[in-house]
């Protein structure tokens, strides 16, 4: 794919000056840079890979390119809400480890509970891959005795696994896809030493909880022949993770998230987290600090994108959606929240809400109740076009209140403007429900 625009992270980030202000160059975290260009030049999936990781036989690019689509997994589910993705390999001697950030309380738990495994269909928001050789544990680990991965175990289903919403386990960046929508919600903070990627996977996947995606473990396996490491130098880094994981992910869990997109969950988080999650008695000013440039650094990253959709906006027309069901208001909603201006066509000339509308009782209630909208009630004439100007109204899934334009026309005068509607339109017909969207080619009169 070829790179435009960029002509080193000075001149690239001149358009963000906060960002350019709070990323330290001396650091790993410069691949902040590398994954925001990836999304300006339109990548659908972003794969970031360590240079002491070496790629295998498999196709390295084809495993990954499961990210943001959906896949047929083995998906694994316990009641404590972690599980050890690192059961699946086996280490010499029998060994059994955990990845590194895993939170310290969660160790050594399982056996007082369950674990289920189910198959379904599932969007995988960022593909993991597992290492070989010298795995991705922590320094404290790796004090204790060396350990080398020869394969997968036993217990591995033989294709790659994911955790049911609701049950986590960390990711690294160091053989790691991402879906191109979770790039605005994948930050990685120069200041919280080894625990810049784990914390962005647990933020990462807080908000795939709340849109039902997965997170997808095991292939493309990479062979890592680590670079030499001060294993003292690791632990000082390391350990203010290992003391706040453990609140840090509570607080995540706490927070309850109702963005559409997830840049807005992201949003949400990074206005929740100093709040949620706040600094202990005990807490000592390098873990103040921990917290504070990471609060800082995720509104910077949310700052950053917001400018990218307003950017993106200047070149778009407004929209106008077919059919006032369920579907196309959530649509016109999605919309509104992005900043178009949007229009709404129904057919129908005296009711919105499709098939939620039950003209029989001729109650405007049915449909907030169905559907959690909540439009004025009031009946719309035949004759004409009539126009619900500025009614608020809240989209179910998303549990967000915009204001929104809906014109109700006859189906002859919807007909008509399709075909003559004015240049610089986008016409479409839009379901985006549940983070779902399709877009036809040939708009359809409902």
């Amino acid at each position: 794919m070829r790179v435009s625009g960029y002509s080193g992270p000075a001149e690239y980030l001149r358009r963000f000056p906060e960002l350019w202000s709070h990323l330290r160059f001396d650091s790993i975290q410069r691949r902040n840079i590398g994954m925001l260009l990836a999304y300006e030049n339109g990548a659908d999936v972003v794969i970031t890979i360590d240079d002491d990781n070496f790629v295998m036989d498999q196709d390295f690019v084809g495993f990954h390119g499961a990210a943001g689509s959906v896949r047929e997994l083995p998906t694994y589910r316990s009641t404590s809400g972690w599980f050890n993705v690192c059961s699946f390999l086996e280490a010499d001697h029998g060994v059994e480890f955990y990845h590194r950030g895993y939170p310290r309380k969660m160790r050594w738990t399982e056996e007082g509970h369950s674990v289920t495994c189910s198959q379904g269909a599932r969007r995988v928001v960022a593909n993991a891959g597992l290492w070989l050789d010298n795995p991705d544990i922590d320094a404290l680990t790796r004090m204790e005795r060396p350990l080398v991965v020869r394969g997968f175990s036993r217990r591995w289903p033989g294709s790659n696994m994911a955790l049911h919403p609701g049950t986590w386990s960390p990711f690294d960046s160091q053989n790691t896809a991402l879906m191109r929508d979770a790039v605005p919600a994948y930050f990685l903070s120069p200041y919280t030493g080894r625990y810049d990627d784990i914390w962005g996977s647990y933020i990462v996947t807080r908000i795939a909880e709340h849109f039902g995606d997965v997170v997808s473990y095991g292939e493309p396996v990479v062979r890592q022949e680590r670079n030499p490491h001060d294993l003292w130098r690791d632990l000082d880094v390391e350990r203010n993770g290992m003391i706040l994981t453990d609140d840090f992910c509570a607080a995540l869990r706490s927070i309850p998230l109702a963005g559409a997109t997830y840049h807005a969950c992201f949003g949400e988080i990074a206005a929740a987290l100093p709040r949620v999650w706040a600094e202990g008695a005990n807490w000592t000013g390098s873990q103040k600090e921990w917290r504070s440039k990471l609060i800082e650094g995720m509104a910077i990253w949310h700052s950053v994108f917001e400018e990218l959709g307003r950017i993106e906006l200047k070149s778009m027309g407004e929209a106008v959606i077919i059919g006032a069901g369920p579907a196309g208001l959530t649509a016109a909603y999605c919309l509104c929240e992005a900043g178009w201006k949007a229009t709404v066509f129904e057919a129908d000339p005296e009711y919105v809400g499709g098939s939620h509308a039950r003209p029989s009782t001729k109650a405007f209630a049915s449909i907030s109740e169905a559907t959690g909208f909540s439009p004025n009630p009031k009946r719309w004439k035949s004759s004409g076009a009539s126009c619900w100007g500025t009614t608020s109204f809240n989209a179910r899934d998303s549990r967000a209140s915009i204001t929104g334009t809906v014109v109700f026309l006859p189906a002859e005068a919807v007909g008509s403007a399709v075909e003559t509607g004015p240049g610089g339109i986008h016409v479409m017909r839009a379901l985006v429900y549940k983070g779902e969207a399709v877009s036809d080619s040939q708009p359809q009169v409902l």
